[in-house]
């Protein structure tokens, strides 16, 4: 189900005016946060640093801080890994995820369940990868 603003955006984008009226009028609707700030604000949610998320989530050191700098964008995997190393629920990874435009997790997807179930069960990256390739599933990282 689509939240209040993404549906009034949606209708907005089938109305009969120009694209750039429409994009104009809900600049506020849009999603522009940078993946950092987002990582930023879960890290003091958390109470991690950096360098705990980094090495939590299995990541090489120098690619791990390029991702939190803002300088270098995770693949979808990766940015699962970051976020089963960091301890998110299921919920805030979910909103991470579509919030970079990435596919959401789904459970009728096989590999995605594995994940979910390594999320709800407060899983390190490790054991998500040992149970993808118990599973003969392409490993996050």
């Amino acid at each position: 189900m689509l939240g209040p603003c993404t549906q009034n955006l949606l209708n907005a984008l089938g109305e009969r005016k120009t694209l750039d009226v429409v994009l104009k009028q809900n600049t506020s609707n849009f999603i522009s946060r940078p993946l950092c700030d987002a990582l930023a604000d879960l890290l003091v949610q958390k109470g991690l640093t950096r360098s705990q998320a980094i090495r939590s989530s299995m990541l090489n050191t120098i690619y791990g801080q390029q991702i939190f700098a803002g300088t270098k964008t995770p693949s979808r995997d990766k940015l699962l890994a970051i976020a089963l190393g960091m301890q998110l629920s299921f919920q805030e990874t979910d909103t991470l995820l579509k919030q970079q435009g990435y596919a959401r997790l789904y459970p009728r997807r096989q590999r995605d369940a594995v994940i979910i179930y390594g999320l709800l069960h407060r899983m390190t990256p490790l054991d998500v990868n040992t149970l993808l390739y118990e599973n003969e599933m392409e490993t996050l990282v």
